[in-house]
Formats: C-alpha cells, structure tokens, sequence
C-alpha cells in the first residue's frame, strides 16, 4: 500500500460511535488500544454508552478494558510516548 493511502484512511475511533454490538466494539477496542490508550479510552467509552446495560457481561468488559488502558497508560509514559483521551465531540 501506498503511503497516499494509508494517510487516507479514517482511524479516528469515533467513527465507531454508532456501533452497539458488544462483540464488535471489544474486537475494535483491542485494536486501537494497542495503537494509543487514549483511542482505547475512547471505544471504551463508546462501549459504554452504546452495549445494553443488560448485556450479561458489560461491566466485566468495562473493568477489563479499564486495566488495559492503565496498562497501556504505564507503558507509554515508560516509552515516553504517553497519549492521553483523544478528544470527544458530541
């Protein structure tokens, strides 16, 4: 792939912010998390808003992605290469 076309692609996590299916959103959370732990944030709160309070296994995921991000947090600021929340607009 080009350089060209790696710069056209959307990466913002936002584009998610329409997306209610548990399995998708922890799917995609898994993938931007490991880019920035601010885009993981963000799904995370997508996740959040989005997944049904009666999906059975909801909150188990939340605290899960909620270590992973801290995780992520400690290794960036280790690396020097710390993202924080990526801005939200709603």
């Amino acid at each position: 792939m080009g350089e060209e076309v790696l710069h056209s692609i959307n990466m913002d996590p936002l584009r998610f912010r329409e997306v209610k299916s548990p399995e998708t959103l922890s799917n995609i959370f898994l993938i931007y998390v490991n880019l920035a732990s601010g885009h993981g944030a963000v799904i995370r709160d997508i996740y959040s808003q989005n997944v049904s309070n009666f999906y059975r296994y909801k909150k188990q995921q939340l605290t899960t992605m909620a270590e992973i991000i801290d995780d992520k947090k400690a290794m960036e600021q280790e690396n020097g290469t710390f993202q924080g929340k990526a801005a939200t607009s709603d």
